[in-house]
């Protein structure tokens, strides 16, 4: 199942207000800029829900993190660090090779539809802009966290119009 957010949320949903059964949904932030994952962390103490077990500002502190705490969800930038330096992206596919756990949630200002693309195609859960309501991110996290898909809704056309152009392909050949 695939939700979007368009604008609102459908709190009928039971998987986007329920807390899970076993307590708090513990969640890691990796960005590389300070002051997005401290925001990010503070905005979400406010939920009893949601628990951020840590922080990362790379791949390779991420992997630690994930390693160590086994957080339920990953909420990654796409960008982490300067050229040459893995993608959160690239980190996704390195957390996937593993199993389902964490659950991965791309949070970033990017709406580029390759990069939208590229990062399904390596196994994330969840693709969301930084421009969401806070409420629509923890909703976000917690229909990741109950198994569902997520895309934020200014991006939901973009996705639909590569799942057309991969039609139309399959069609064609």
């Amino acid at each position: 199942r695939v939700v979007a957010w368009r604008g609102e949320v459908d709190r009928r949903d039971p998987a986007l207000r329920a807390a899970p059964m076993s307590g708090r949904i513990r969640v890691l932030v990796v960005d590389d800029h300070v002051v997005v994952s401290r925001g990010i962390r503070s905005l979400l103490d406010q939920y009893d829900d949601l628990e951020v077990i840590g922080v990362a500002a790379s791949s390779e502190e991420g992997l630690a993190v994930v390693a160590a705490e086994e957080p339920d969800v990953a909420l990654i930038d796409i960008m982490l660090g300067g050229p040459g330096a893995p993608t959160g992206i690239d980190l996704a596919r390195q957390l996937k090779r593993g199993g389902d756990r964490p659950r991965i949630a791309i949070v970033t200002a990017f709406d580029d539809p390759q990069i939208v693309f590229d990062a399904f195609r390596a196994g994330v859960d969840a693709y969301i802009l930084k421009t969401v309501a806070e409420d629509v991110l923890a909703d976000a996290i917690r229909a990741v966290h109950a198994g569902d898909r997520f895309v934020s809704g200014p991006i939901l056309g973009s996705v639909l119009n590569q799942f057309e152009d991969l039609a139309r392909r399959r069609v064609q050949d």
